[in-house]
């Protein structure tokens, strides 16, 4: 039987260039041996390699039977990568291009999620070109101290900054606007860091979530939240994947706190895969190796699902 001839895209010109390395690189080592693994590399200037040599994505991707999109941040989560693998016609894993472009939109995702009755922290809207001191002085008047500032559409940490008093404030909108034209000020929900993942078509469920997961300090503790928070958990993040229409696997993150509840913080459509981060570590929470679940995945790209 001949091998399935799967490419590998990691790098890229994103802020998390070196987390799509690593992401690339586990999925590399983990593949079966029922696949023939093509590791494309994405330079920071946007430029593609394969064996060593700079090709255009065509040449790259000729002969490959499927895509496992190994990118982070930008260039593959506002759909720039999706339009090129979507005109070439290879298929790929990971979400289409208009379910990414909402999840990274904070702005348009969190008002869906408004929609559909599921919390998120209080925020307003700040654009690069509105009146700064206007800004300060509403913020000052909107919130209580402290806020996280954040890029309206960036990747999962990129131009964070939490914000302890209004002299921090400017200068966490002026790094925000260096990923966004457009940011968020949010309320800081005190509470567990909590993330559930979500994988399409995965044990007999159209939508499988996997245990959520307390993430403290970059440490995944499991069995730390009450049953009730849990389904509670489980069920917002089954909600968001559908909501947003995402594809294949996502990764929901939350505060849970202790008085006000769930709050849901961001989704993310192409989490980081290194073997230490946050899905593969909630994989062994349902007794599902590393392996099967990037066979999975392919299987569910293979057939265009």
């Amino acid at each position: 039987m001949s091998k399935i001839h799967v490419a590998i895209l990691r790098g890229g010109p994103s802020a998390e260039y070196h987390s799509s390395l690593q992401t690339g690189g586990s999925v590399l080592k983990n593949l079966s041996n029922k696949y023939h693994a093509h590791d494309i590399f994405i330079s920071k200037d946007g430029m593609w390699h394969k064996d060593g040599y700079e090709r255009t994505p065509a040449r790259a991707l000729n002969h490959i039977d499927v895509v496992f999109n190994a990118l982070h941040g930008r260039y593959s989560e506002v759909n720039h990568i999706q339009k090129i693998l979507d005109t070439l016609g290879v298929p790929y894993t990971g979400s289409n291009s208009m379910g990414s472009l909402l999840a990274m939109n904070k702005v348009l995702s969190k008002k869906a999620f408004e929609n559909h009755k599921v919390k998120t922290p209080y925020f307003k809207i700040v654009r690069n070109d509105d009146d700064i001191k206007r800004t300060l002085k509403e913020s000052f008047n909107s919130f209580i101290l402290p806020v996280i500032v954040r890029p309206a559409s960036s990747g999962t940490s990129q131009g964070v900054t939490f914000v302890q008093n209004v002299r921090e404030l400017e200068g966490a909108l002026t790094e925000a606007f260096k990923f966004s034209d457009t940011a968020i000020i949010e309320e800081h929900i005190k509470g567990k860091s909590a993330s559930c993942s979500v994988i399409q078509d995965f044990r007999g469920q159209k939508t499988y979530t996997l245990l959520p997961v307390e993430v403290k300090e970059h440490d995944v503790h499991h069995n730390t939240f009450s049953p009730e928070e849990k389904a509670e958990l489980q069920w917002i993040a089954q909600k968001a994947h559908e909501v947003l229409g995402l594809r294949h696997y996502s990764r929901a993150d939350f505060v849970v706190a202790p008085s006000r509840g769930i709050y849901m913080v961001e989704v993310n459509t192409l989490p980081m895969l290194s073997e230490d981060s946050v899905l593969p570590k909630s994989l062994e929470g349902v007794g599902c190796t590393y392996q099967d679940f990037l066979d999975h995945i392919l299987t569910l790209a293979l057939h265009r699902k």
